[in-house]
This record gives C-alpha cells, sequence and structure tokens, in this order.
C-alpha cells in the first residue's frame, strides 16, 4: 500500500497522526498507522505516547489505542481536508480487509470507512452489502440498513451485468431486513427500481 500524502499544511507531526487514527472506528493499532503513514515506528511510537499523556489518547493495550473522548478526535478529524479525507477511507477500508484475522469484522470495519466515501466502486458497494447481510443477520437492523442503503445509493449510476446483479442482491438485503417492514413506501420504491 502506498503511503498517505500528508495534505497541505500537514507533516508527519503528531496532529498528522492523531487525525489519520481519528478516522478509525473505535481502537486503532500503531500498526495500520505505520502502514498508512510510513513514518519510523519510534517517533509514532513517542507521538502517541505524548498524546496519551497529554489525556488525548487511551492506551488499550500493547499497541493499541483509542481517544479519549470524542471531541478530540473530531477534532482531529476535522483537520483532514475532505478530499484527502475520502481518499484515507477508501485506504483504511482496503487495510481492514488486508490486515484484519477475523472476516465478518473485516468487512465491517471496512463498510464502516466505505460509508464515508461519496460513490464507492463495485467492489466498495459488495463490501457494504456484504456487511449489510453480516449485521442483519446479528439483530443490528440499523447498521444493516445503513450499508444497504449507501450501496443501493452508490449503485443507482452503475451500469452492465455486475452492477444489475449486485443491485438486485443488495436490495433483497435491504427488504428482508426487520426495520425495513416500517418504511413499507421506501421498501417498496426500492424494490421496483430493482
Amino acid at each position: 500500500m502506498s503511503p498517505i500524502e500528508p495534505w497541505p499544511g500537514a507533516s508527519n507531526s503528531k496532529n498528522f497522526i492523531l487525525a489519520v487514527a481519528s478516522l478509525f472506528d473505535g481502537d486503532f493499532s500503531i500498526d495500520w498507522i505505520q502502514e498508512l503513514a510510513k513514518t519510523k515506528t519510534t517517533t509514532m511510537l513517542m507521538l502517541l505516547e505524548n498524546a496519551c499523556q497529554e489525556k488525548m489518547l487511551k492506551k488499550k493495550d500493547l499497541g493499541i489505542f483509542c481517544f479519549a473522548d470524542s471531541e478530540i478526535k473530531d477534532q482531529m478529524r476535522r483537520l483532514i481536508p475532505n478530499d484527502h479525507r475520502e481518499n484515507l477511507h477508501k485506504k483504511i477500508a482496503s487495510l481492514m480487509i488486508n490486515e484484519a484475522v477475523d472476516n465478518d469484522q473485516a468487512i465491517m470495519a471496512a463498510a464502516g470507512q466505505l460509508i464515508h466515501v461519496v460513490n464507492n466502486d463495485l467492489d466498495g458497494c459488495r463490501i457494504l452489502n456484504d456487511a449489510g447481510d453480516r449485521y442483519r443477520q446479528r439483530g443490528m437492523s440499523e447498521k444493516a440498513l445503513e450499508c444497504y442503503g449507501k450501496a443501493i445509493q452508490d449503485l443507482k449510476d452503475k451500469t452492465g451485468k455486475q452492477a444489475d446483479l449486485l443491485f438486485i442482491k443488495t436490495v433483497m438485503g435491504y427488504s428482508k431486513d426487520r426495520l425495513s417492514l416500517n418504511t413499507p413506501e421506501t421498501t417498496v420504491s426500492i424494490l421496483k427500481k430493482a
């Protein structure tokens, strides 16, 4: 994976590293940040340890950190320009798929990143659909419908047999979720488009 390019005004400083980390849902690994930023491990470890001392981060385990509060996380996230943020979400999704041991967790973590991408390609839509299926099977309807809805939205302008089949599969998954029954007009409208 190619390293992320710092946006104008950023460098491999503490704010750059923390801004990248802010895009992860929940905990993040120093290895993930290292993979994305290609910063020296000792430099990164020192930055993250200092952020813990400053109460910006909490150390959860060896090499695992999280933000101390959501306000700091949001503040760091806002440092990233929108055009760079979308590219980072794509890279993090790819990292989640390639690095995770548990395939279900990898798919759901990747989908959490792809939700923020403006117009996913077919592979991204496939991941969103797969995550929707996994969330639905676990009874997590709101997350399932969020993933299905994003995939449906992004597939609307795609053409070709693969896109059509994925659109139908995603719409069927959406319609099977128990919460979709609460909005029958929306569900029927989407089914008609399929």
